[in-house]
């Protein structure tokens, strides 16, 4: 996508992942990239991906992920959202 790429990292039935990331922008002034696991078209956020001026990020993420659910990363307002409120920057499906 663009020439993001990057890696989702969890082990089943642990209660945490990690995502990297390479080639992204930093998220513009007043948002965030927050990620979402996405089950069954329902969203649930998982935590935030600070990127930096390099176009690197990295995450440890608060979710047990599992396979058929997607990661997702939106652009949010400073602080989140409690649901998605812009299309995803990418997602990828476990």
């Amino acid at each position: 996508m663009d020439g993001i790429t990057g890696e989702v990292s969890y082990v089943p039935g642990e209660d945490s992942a990690s995502m990297t990331v390479e080639g992204m922008d930093p998220a513009p002034e007043g948002q965030v990239y927050q990620v979402w696991a996405i089950t069954d078209g329902a969203p649930a956020s998982i935590g935030f991906l600070p990127v930096a001026e390099d176009g690197t990020g990295s995450a440890e993420l608060d979710a047990e992920l599992s396979t058929g659910q997607t990661v997702a990363v939106t652009t949010e307002p400073d602080g989140g959202s409690p649901l998605p409120t812009s299309e995803p920057v990418f997602g990828v499906e476990i």
